[in-house]
């Protein structure tokens, strides 16, 4: 019964649950297929037949298990959005103060900090990046390539071939720059997207990490 244990783990094995819940779920979908595929040698099936069709009968395992996820757990993508749109615009604001502090302190950076600032700055992130889950999910479901579950591979590594061609222009060109005010920002303004989706996509990360309770944290 390998492909039977093969399919049941690419249902529940990514599941946002304690192993012994995956466990529990595991036996609980192999006792229906196996008494299912009794049932159809009983009517004169062969075992791999009768295993191919209880299988197919069971539906694709992907969509299986991402309604089983979305059945568990219905606003996990929109709580860690809301989480990951705060800290990145906490960061950003951070980032921010930390880099106008260091190259002009004579200047009233705590405008960072203003809540007004920060709430303008929250809904701006946030849109952005709901935008971008709200597309990304789009493809996935249009796209059934392993390649594109992987967001760090997606959006990070182009980030770091961006920020890379980024930095090699600037130092090409660095003689064009004063250092005065509107440069620094200039320049800042320039990384803020390979950043901002390092960022985003490391504290989305995080929340996997801290609140799903699996060995593969692989969901997006």
């Amino acid at each position: 019964m390998n492909r039977i244990d093969a399919y049941v783990g690419g249902i529940v094995d990514r599941l946002p649950i304690t192993a012994i819940e995956k466990e529990d779920f595991r036996q609980e979908l192999i006792e229906h297929l196996e008494a299912h595929i009794v049932e159809l040698m009983s009517e004169g099936w062969g075992e791999q037949e009768a295993v191919t069709h209880a299988i197919k009968s069971f539906g694709d395992k992907e969509q299986l298990h991402k309604e089983m996820q979305k059945a568990l757990f219905p606003y996990l993508k929109f709580v860690r959005w809301i989480w990951s749109a705060f800290l990145l615009t906490g960061s950003l604001v951070f980032i921010g103060y930390t880099v106008m502090e260091f190259f002009f302190p004579e200047y009233d950076n705590g405008v960072y900090f203003e809540l007004g600032s920060f709430v303008t700055m929250l809904m701006l992130t946030g849109f952005i990046c709901g935008m971008i889950e709200f597309f990304y999910e789009l493809t996935l479901s249009e796209y059934k390539l392993r390649l594109l579950y992987n967001p760090w591979l997606i959006f990070v590594v182009p980030a770091i071939i961006y920020g890379a061609i980024l930095t090699y222009t600037i130092n090409r060109n660095f003689e064009q720059f004063y250092l005065s005010k509107s440069d620094v920002i200039t320049i800042a303004d320039m990384y803020i997207i390979p950043v901002s989706v390092f960022i985003y996509i490391f504290v989305r990360q995080i929340f996997t990490w801290l609140f799903i309770p699996m060995k593969k944290a692989s969901m997006w």
